[in-house]
Parts: C-alpha cells; sequence; structure tokens
C-alpha cells in the first residue's frame, strides 16, 4: 500500500499494487457554498467537485472510484441534481469506469443507491447491498456495498 495525496478534500486515496482506490464525499443538496464546495446551484457544486477530481484521477493507471456522491445515477433523481449527475456520468466516461451500484437499491424503499462503487468499463463487476441494521435499527442512514471484480 502506497501513501498518495487525497484528490480533493472531501475525498480520500489509497494505492495498492497499481490500482488506485478513491472514496468521494459529492456535495448533497442542503451543503452551503463553502468550502470545499463552490458554486451556487447543486449542479454547480458538484461539476466543479467532479471537475476537481477529474484532473487528479485521470493521472491513475487503474482506479477504483466510490463513495457518498449524493445521486442516484439512473431513474428519478430524489437527492442530488439532475446537473450534478450529468456531472458525475460525464466523469464516469471520460475515466473509462462504470458504477457497478448504480441499480442497487437505497435503504429507503423505493430508491436507487446514491452510495457508488466503479471499476475499470471492461470489467466483469458484480455488486450487492448489505442493509446494515442490528435488532431491528439502522446503524447508519447508508447500507453497504459490496463489488466483486472477476480479474
Amino acid at each position: 500500500m502506497t501513501s498518495s495525496p487525497d484528490p480533493h478534500p472531501a475525498s480520500a486515496q489509497v494505492r495498492v499494487g497499481s490500482t488506485t482506490y478513491v472514496s468521494s464525499i459529492l456535495p448533497w443538496k442542503g451543503c452551503r457554498s463553502l468550502p470545499p464546495w463552490t458554486g451556487e446551484s447543486h449542479a454547480d457544486k458538484t461539476r466543479n467537485t467532479v471537475d476537481d477530481l477529474l484532473v487528479r484521477l485521470r493521472a491513475a493507471d487503474s482506479l477504483v472510484w466510490g463513495g457518498d456522491w449524493n445521486h442516484a445515477l439512473t431513474g428519478k433523481e430524489y437527492v442530488g441534481s439532475q446537473g450534478g449527475r450529468g456531472a458525475v456520468v460525464g466523469a464516469l466516461d471520460a475515466l473509462g469506469l462504470r458504477s457497478a451500484t448504480a441499480d442497487l437499491p437505497h435503504a429507503i424503499d423505493g430508491l436507487l443507491t446514491i452510495d457508488h462503487v466503479a471499476v475499470p468499463a471492461g470489467l466483469r463487476a458484480v455488486a450487492s447491498r448489505i442493509d446494515v441494521t442490528h435488532e431491528g435499527k439502522r446503524l447508519s442512514d447508508h447500507d453497504a456495498y459490496v463489488v466483486e471484480v472477476a480479474l
């Protein structure tokens, strides 16, 4: 494992072997226009964050990027914004990634996840959701997502 500088104040990065892993929190609708979020609208804040990340993530030879992106990537958008979703989807395309979790459910019935793990588009990946409840109580407003990749 190799230490490397984080690509954004709301992201963490590590290199294991030849693969770089990045976990990012992207702006949510209620976040204010304060560092590290710049822009007036939610879509602006997301675009600016994703643009900052793209500058740094493009340098990775092999990249896995995930985190709390605060956007469903398909279907109706309840948590993020259409402009923000467009920025995220555009970044995935630019990086040659696909979200293995895009079609998984959210903890709230009827919604799709806003937490994602994206892997190189050519890899076969199977994602699953782990409900994080204990004795009927939620441990978080987020579930856990596991992605298995066939190399």
